[in-house]
């Protein structure tokens, strides 16, 4: 009779270690597919701002790894205009408000014809970790220094306002290390759960 129950907490034992490790395994394959997903970009009336890890990309990417570079392309936007592009903390961004101080980055563009930029280097590894958000500046209309009707934003794909986000590495290795350690405890549950059928 003791011993059946042994056999029966030890299954449980077995069963919740091969839980959490199913769900520590889901967690990191949702990290991993969420960094790699591409998300449509939202459309402004003044354009379309995208993020990219590399200048030949094609889909817009909107997590970061510290070691990444940030490169910006835009679409949709009033031909051959000047902006200034900042990269900047995450905030709620609102019509009329003044471009924030806590700035990250800045550069100038220019469109084209077409009212797109090529993809440009805007802010170069390392990055810091954390959730950012992207104003173009018009620098031929409205009020500079402000986020007015010819300025676009991107700053709503992610964390509801945030436009991207640089993920630390650090939290990367720590899920991994728990993943590690659950399946060493696996396979020492199992081996002790063979040890009991047998004796």
């Amino acid at each position: 009779m003791l011993s059946g129950r042994t056999n029966n907490i030890e299954k449980r034992r077995l069963l919740i270690s091969v839980l959490v490790s199913i769900i520590v395994i889901l967690v990191c394959l949702a990290l991993f597919l969420y960094r790699q997903r591409s998300t449509m970009p939202i459309t402004h009336p003044s354009g379309t701002i995208i993020t990219l890890r590399d200048p030949s990309g094609t889909e817009e990417i909107n997590a970061f790894l510290p070691n990444d570079n940030v490169y910006l392309k835009g679409l949709g936007m009033p031909k051959n205009h000047r902006y200034r592009i900042y990269i900047i903390e995450d905030v709620t961004i609102v019509q009329d408000m003044h471009i924030p101080s806590n700035v990250t980055t800045t550069t100038k563009i220019t469109t084209d014809e077409n009212g797109t930029f090529a993809p440009t280097l805007i802010w170069s590894a390392p990055l810091t970790p954390g959730r950012y958000d992207i104003i173009t500046d018009s620098l031929d209309s409205g009020v500079q220094g402000r986020y007015d009707s010819p300025d676009a934003i991107d700053d709503g794909e992610i964390h509801v306002t945030a436009g991207f986000f640089v993920i630390s590495e650090t939290s990367m290795g720590t899920i991994a290390a728990l993943l590690a350690s659950f399946a060493v405890t696996l396979v020492i549950k199992q081996g002790v759960l063979l040890t009991c059928k047998h004796t």
